[in-house]
């Protein structure tokens, strides 16, 4: 009488051992990759919207890589590309699906922006602020989308 429920129990118990072995990782566990291109807006209270274009190489959690801000009025951007504020490098993290990066701009002396992010497989979606080095310490949003 036991023999076939302890049959039954062993198989049961293998089948769920070997399928915990080849399921895979769930999507919420998964890292979000980030390597691409990526483009959308970056807006503040002072200096309204801007174009921002990013390239992200992604090593495990690390991500590097480049960007740019283009700003709509053509002479404010001319300022911005004169003291060296709307380009540079990017560097920063990923864990879960929280991206935290900072982007380095051309000119050491010019602003650093912070952004904090929720990232996903085509978007980013976050917050900014600006460091010590700025003019005037801001903050705004950022909306970044995969090309």
């Amino acid at each position: 009488m036991f023999r076939p429920i302890l049959r039954l129990g062993c198989g049961v118990a293998i089948s769920l051992a070997l399928a915990a072995c080849t399921s895979s990782a769930p999507a919420a566990h998964r890292p979000v990759s980030l390597a691409g291109t990526w483009s959308g807006a970056m807006t503040d209270a002072v200096s309204g919207p801007s174009i921002v274009k990013v390239v992200i190489s992604q090593a495990g959690t690390a991500l590097s890589g480049t960007w740019t801000m283009t700003y709509p009025d053509p002479t404010f951007n001319d300022f911005q590309t004169e003291i060296g504020n709307n380009s540079g490098e990017l560097s920063g993290t990923i864990a879960g699906g929280t991206a935290e990066v900072t982007l380095l701009p051309a000119r050491a002396e010019a602003c650093q922006f912070m952004v904090t992010s929720t990232a996903g497989d085509a978007s980013l979606r976050g917050t900014w602020t600006s460091n010590s080095a700025c003019l005037r310490t801001d903050s705004g949003n950022l909306e970044l989308s995969r090309q």
